[in-house]
């Protein structure tokens, strides 16, 4: 029985490697009516290059037989996933 299961979730909102905020249209005050694209420069320097993330999940069950070599390499499989990050 494996002891371990790992899962790889892409997070982009659906756009893959496109911003979002390019998509989406605003409202001014001055032109309470007509909606638009915001420019580069308006937009926030808080806001981040790229806009989808990956996360990698490992889920591990620890068995009473397991070996001590094995949690040894899980652990280290483990550490060299969040390394990546």
């Amino acid at each position: 029985m494996e002891d371990s299961n790992k899962e790889v979730v892409d997070l982009d909102h659906g756009m893959k490697d496109k911003n979002p905020i390019e998509f989406v249209y605003f409202y001014s005050k001055r032109k309470p009516n007509e909606a638009s694209v915001i420019k580069d420069y308006q937009l926030s320097s808080f806001l981040p290059n790229k806009f989808n993330e990956e996360l990698v999940r490992v889920y591990y069950k620890q068995s009473d037989d397991q070996a001590a070599e094995d949690k040894k390499k899980e652990k280290k499989k483990v550490e060299e996933a969040e390394e990546c990050f």
